[in-house]
């Protein structure tokens, strides 16, 4: 006689239907009267990352959601850029003001005629309005300040003429001076100026100036000796 396993099986899985149904029964019937609280936290098993931008933003655009699987370099959100456009706008201009204002100094500097702006410079102003009036404020300033310059120069050349043409006109009022001293001193006959108009004028100049002057001035230095010889013998 054979040995059948299946009655058995089937027992066994009657068996555990009953349990298992019973439970389920009982589970909905049954009502609790009181349960346990307890703290706790669920962790994620997995390899879950977090994403984070360094500085941080509002989220203009989302392209994933929780749960996505996603390859490596695959763009994720975007943030807002507007204060960081808009930064960026104010840093740019300023640099390109004073990328400007130093063309601008390097020319009045180097005492040029017009400014030789920077090629960055030329090819932003040919596409921004704004650095192409900026561009053109720095000209109008350089203009004014050359012909300013200009005008500076002239007036100081011309004040260095007009020192000049003085100092011309009070060496001949000097000259003058001297000249009209000399000739009292040759109307008067007193010693000291004729010695003062000898150093004014050389001897020989005098002498051909005035006909017999310089024999007539011997003669009388020879008269007057003897008149004082004259006035002493008298006296004794």
């Amino acid at each position: 006689m054979a040995f059948s396993v299946t009655k058995y099986v089937v027992i066994g899985s009657l068996c555990a239907i009953v349990f298992f149904g019973g439970f389920a029964l009982w589970s909905v019937c049954v009502t609790l009267s009181g349960a346990v609280i307890a703290w706790g936290h669920v962790a994620l098993m997995g390899h879950n990352h977090a994403v984070q931008h360094p500085t941080g933003g509002q989220v203009a655009d989302l392209w994933v959601k929780e749960g996505d699987i996603v390859q490596m370099g695959a763009p994720l959100l975007r943030l807002d850029g507007h204060a960081q456009n808009v930064q960026l706008d104010l840093t740019e201009g300023h640099l390109f003001e004073i990328m400007a204002r130093r063309a601008r100094l390097v020319a009045e500097r180097d005492d040029r005629l017009s400014i030789e702006f920077d090629q960055v410079l030329k090819t932003t102003a040919a596409a921004d309005p704004e650095v192409r009036r900026m561009l053109q404020g720095q000209v109008q300033l350089f203009k004014t300040h050359l012909a300013y310059r200009r005008q500076t120069e002239k007036k100081l050349q011309n004040q260095a003429e007009q020192i000049a043409l003085q100092i011309e006109g009070l060496s001949a009022q000097a000259q003058a001076a001297r000249a009209a001293a000399c000739a009292a001193g040759r109307r008067a006959g007193n010693p000291t100026v004729l010695a003062r108009q000898r150093a004014c004028r050389p001897r020989r100049a005098l002498c051909a100036s005035t006909a017999g002057g310089c024999s007539a001035r011997q003669d009388r230095a020879t008269e007057r000796p003897a008149s004082r010889s004259t006035n002493a013998a008298s006296r004794n």
